[in-house]
């Protein structure tokens, strides 16, 4: 059975306030997408209610493989607070914040937007690689890999 809750979400009965810890977990996660900030107010509430409950990252997780309702409304809930960020972060974007119009175009359209980074390995001068270089780069690869100028790359850049 199901009762609307006063946010207009649709909760299952036994995940009412005063009964459940998943209702208050998911209510602030519904708000941030922040698992731990969402356990805080889940036990903040949930003692000011004196109701007795110790919530963790592990018990929320479980609750998710185990309960395929709790997943969906977690899915759910998680949506609705990255669809406000979205609209909090366009807000931002249409008041002049250039940063944030790159990012949300970068999000939005990424075929056009999104920065290409393309690299090339050849031999001299720009020519073809030979296949002796590249047996000289495999080798040295081989020997020490800590000399590689393949693995001296920043992760980001990839």
């Amino acid at each position: 059975m199901t009762n609307g809750s006063s946010n207009g979400h649709i909760v299952k009965q036994d995940m009412l306030p005063d009964r459940d810890w998943r209702f208050y977990f998911l209510d602030a996660f519904r708000q941030t997408a922040n698992i731990a900030f969402s356990i805080r107010s889940c036990e903040s509430r949930m003692a000011a209610s004196q109701t007795d409950g110790n919530v963790s990252r592990m018990k929320v997780w479980r609750e998710r493989q185990n309960n395929a309702d709790f997943e969906e409304a977690y899915q759910m809930a998680e949506a609705e607070a990255v669809d406000d960020l979205e609209s909090r972060a366009r807000v931002m974007a249409m008041s002049g914040d250039t940063q944030m119009m790159i990012f949300l175009l970068k999000a939005h359209r990424p075929e056009k937007f999104r920065e290409v980074r393309r690299n090339e390995i050849t031999g001299v001068n720009g020519g073809p690689l030979t296949i002796e270089a590249i047996d000289s780069i495999m080798q040295t690869t081989l020997d020490d890999p800590d000399d590689d100028p393949m693995y001296d790359v920043d992760p980001i850049d990839i």
